[in-house]
């Protein structure tokens, strides 16, 4: 698979990858707003008109992987070690995602009976009504030891009620981290786990983030956008998950992406890469955006299996 190619690159970047500027870059304006409405507005009328001829279900997320890695971690507390964490992003909830199908994708997810799970954004596309598609699903499933972390992206600014969203999520018992860092316990020892805003749609801020961090206990850090990294690295993070890429959601055979949602290449948006002592993990996500085609490129979620370095 072309997607392949993209993957697991342990020592290519240890060259350094710049701090990007966290002033959000995205478009605003009454045009950028009727634009991404009617876009969304478009959407739903393809998913209207494909149920209406009784194929609405071709317009799911399908075929989805489950990627399986081991993260080694200097200095990982004992307690932590096979530590399973599911990692799942990007559901776009709305006129692509289903209910049954969001249901279908953390019934597989939770097979693997995580320790830890880790959502990292863009929960819907455009309307914050649309997460019901995911919030149902959620309520199903059993609460993790350790329990379900999420952080925002930037569809789920789009309306400017992102804390519906997060309220949301508060009823199926996901704490969503923003700007904020809490320290999950074994056994009288702990890690740190950090998560920031959307780089596009919301304000990143470290030093809140960083504030309450009192001991050296590894840090694992979530933002939706993996662009982030440069950050990740200085701030001694061991460990990053980020979503938003969706691995190019078209590969074409020969060519690679269509089009690559990272500020720093193509090798960052799928997969893992080691930048300086963190190791940052993609993933391709779960839905789809403004198409409902993902080519050589299917959906995934990822169990990342923490152990001792």
């Amino acid at each position: 698979m072309v997607f392949n190619s993209f993957l697991a690159r342990s020592n290519k970047f240890q060259k350094r990858v710049p701090r990007i500027n966290l002033h959000s870059p995205f478009e605003r304006g009454k045009w950028a707003t009727a634009r991404r409405y009617l876009q969304w507005r478009m959407m739903r009328l393809t998913r209207a008109t494909m149920h209406v001829l009784g194929a609405g279900k071709w317009l799911d997320p399908r075929g989805f992987e489950a990627r399986y890695e081991r993260v080694c971690i200097a200095n990982l507390p004992a307690p932590f070690h096979g530590l399973k964490l599911a990692h799942l992003s990007d559901f776009h909830c709305g006129a692509y995602m289903s209910e049954s199908a969001a249901l279908r994708v953390l019934e597989r997810a939770w097979e693997d009976e995580p320790d830890l799970v880790a959502l990292t954004g863009d929960f819907v596309e455009y309307h914050p009504e649309e997460i019901r598609q995911i919030i149902e699903p959620l309520k199903q499933m059993p609460a993790p030891p350790l329990g379900i972390y999420a952080v925002l992206g930037n569809h789920d600014y789009m309306m400017g009620k992102d804390e519906a969203i997060v309220q949301a999520l508060r009823e199926a018992n996901v704490r969503c981290l923003r700007n904020e860092s809490i320290r999950l316990e074994k056994d009288g020892q702990g890690i740190w786990l950090t998560g920031v805003e959307d780089h596009w749609r919301g304000t990143i801020d470290f030093h809140a983030a960083l504030s309450s961090i009192t001991t050296n206990e590894p840090r694992i850090l979530l933002c939706h956008t993996p662009d982030v990294i440069g950050h990740a690295r200085d701030h001694g993070y061991a460990l990053m998950l980020s979503g938003h890429t969706h691995g190019g959601q078209w590969v074409l055979p020969m060519l690679g992406p269509a089009k690559i949602y990272s500020l720093n290449g193509k090798d960052f948006i799928g997969g893992s890469v080691q930048v300086g002592p963190t190791r940052l993990h993609v993933s391709r996500g779960i839905g789809m955006a403004t198409l409902p085609l993902r080519i050589n490129c299917p959906p995934e979620f990822t169990i990342l299996t923490l152990c001792r370095d």
